[in-house]
C-alpha cells in the first residue's frame, strides 16, 4: 500500500480484491491510519465495516433421465424425460440445457420425433429443478437399451460453465407388434379306433 498526502476535505480510495474459499455469510473492515502533518502525531480514522457479503458455493447440477413406457411396440412413440436440478446451496444456474438430444446405445433401435421441450435455455435457482421432454418413435424389436444425457450451463456470479455428469435411464425393450403364431399336431387319442 502507498501512503498518500489528503489535505483538508480530500478522500482517496484503496482497492482490494479477496477470494473466497468457504460459502457462508461475512463482512470485511478496516481503517486508515496516518500523521498529522503539523503535530506529528498519529492519527486513525473509525473503523468502517462493509455490508454483509454472502459467499455460494458454486452451481452444481445433477441430472436425470427416465422414458415412458418402458416397454413399446415397434411404431409407437414414447416420451423421453431429462430432469435438471442445481444443488441446494449453491449459486443460481443461468441457461440451462441439455449438453445434446438423448443418446441411445443401439444404432437403429428409435428416432428422435421432436424436443427438448422447453427449447430455450432455463435459469435454475438453488435447489431447483426442470425437466426437458422429447418424443422418440421405436424403429426395430430391442431387447434391451438405454438412453444417456447430461446438461451444461452458467454459474450466475462467477459466469463459469458448469456441467451434470451423464445420467443413464432404466433398460428399455421394444417388441414386435406382428403376432407370433405357432402350431403343433397333438396326438389323437385314443390311438387305436373301430369303424363306425
Amino acid at each position: 500500500i502507498t501512503a498518500v498526502s489528503l489535505t483538508s476535505g480530500e478522500s482517496v480510495s484503496f482497492t482490494y480484491t479477496y477470494e473466497a474459499t468457504a460459502a457462508g455469510a461475512t463482512t470485511v473492515s478496516t481503517r486508515g491510519i496516518g500523521e498529522d502533518v503539523n503535530s506529528g502525531l498519529g492519527i486513525q480514522s473509525n473503523e468502517a465495516i462493509s455490508s454483509q457479503i454472502t459467499v455460494l458455493n458454486k452451481a452444481s447440477l445433477s441430472a436425470s433421465i427416465s422414458a415412458l413406457p418402458v416397454s413399446t411396440f415397434i411404431g409407437n412413440d414414447f416420451t423421453v424425460v431429462l430432469t435438471v436440478t442445481n444443488q441446494a446451496g449453491s449459486s443460481a444456474a443461468t441457461g440451462v440445457t441439455p449438453v445434446a438430444y438423448p443418446a441411445w446405445n443401439v444404432a437403429g433401435a428409435v428416432a428422435l420425433v421432436s424436443g427438448p421441450q422447453p427449447s430455450g435455455g432455463v435459469n435454475l435457482a438453488a435447489g431447483a429443478s426442470t425437466s426437458f421432454t422429447y418424443i422418440y418413435n421405436a424403429l426395430a424389436e430391442t431387447a434391451s437399451f438405454i438412453f444417456t444425457a447430461a446438461a451444461q450451463g452458467v454459474d450466475i456470479n462467477s459466469l463459469e460453465s458448469v456441467s451434470s455428469s451423464a445420467a443413464s435411464s432404466a433398460n428399455l425393450q421394444i417388441v414386435s407388434n406382428e403376432p407370433q403364431l405357432s402350431a403343433a399336431w397333438s396326438a389323437p387319442m385314443p390311438l387305436t379306433v373301430t369303424v363306425g
